[in-house]
């Protein structure tokens, strides 16, 4: 059973992602800071993918930035980043750290593999979105 990791500041999405990922046949584990998401990965086995908020107000490592540093340990599993935001307006917050001026998404090297726009039905967006990335990793020779 895939396992997926969720990090939101906010209990409310925490537990409706967990919801939905557990309906989907998914063994769940929630954190409410980006930096324990830091901290388990360097003591445990990655999980399968994780679900990270945009805008994290408890931290100043926000999903972005955590999924670069993900990238930046190695660690190549699916990264699906949640916002109420708009996709343009993390582009916009992140321009000058990329050499483009974009956060790409979805391709080679990317740290974000998907962007979903984070509503009251955006929970199965989720789950789909995640089984669809753990089933396109398994086919895929890493």
């Amino acid at each position: 059973m895939a396992i997926v990791w969720i990090v939101d500041d906010q209990e409310i999405h925490r537990e409706g992602g967990k919801r939905a990922l557990e309906a989907a046949g998914r063994t769940v584990r929630v954190f409410q800071h980006p930096q324990h998401v830091l901290a388990a990965l360097s003591n445990e086995s990655p999980p399968d993918a994780l679900v990270t908020d945009y805008d994290m107000n408890i931290s100043s490592l926000n999903g972005v930035k955590l999924a670069m540093k993900i990238r930046e340990l190695g660690h190549k599993f699916p990264v699906v980043l949640t916002s109420s935001d708009s996709l343009e307006t993390i582009q916009n917050d992140f321009g000058e750290d990329f050499p483009d001026g974009r956060l790409h998404i979805g391709v080679a090297g990317a740290a974000i593999d998907r962007y979903v726009k984070k509503n009251k039905e955006s929970y199965a967006a989720v789950a789909n979105a995640v089984g669809q990335l753990i089933s396109d990793r398994q086919r895929t020779p890493q």
